[in-house]
């Protein structure tokens, strides 16, 4: 498998799950609708599940972030943290003390 095939399957899975939240929130919003004689439910579950889908898709990266609460790295902590490559390329030399 190429990266392109890799990127047009994860392509794929986020259309079909989004299509699938889509389709759940609709079909609880039409049941209650059903139940309860209102089209305004319906209504207002096809709002939701279009903003949830929106908002998801265009901040999902923003939302993990801060779920792990994630901090920007600055480059000395890198250098303090991990080796640094040797100039020979055998491996990495000690980290800067």
């Amino acid at each position: 498998m190429t990266l392109y095939t890799h990127q047009a399957a994860n392509i794929r899975k986020t259309w079909l799950l989004m299509a699938t939240f889509f389709g759940i929130v609709i079909a609880i919003g039409w049941v209650f609708s059903q139940v309860y004689g209102s089209s305004g439910i319906l209504y207002i579950a096809v709002i939701i599940s279009v903003l949830m889908n929106v908002i998801s898709y265009w901040f999902s990266d923003k939302i993990v972030l801060r779920l792990h609460r994630a901090r920007p790295v600055d480059l000395m902590s890198v250098f303090l943290g991990f080796g640094v490559p040797s100039p020979s390329g055998e491996g990495f030399s000690p980290p800067f003390r």
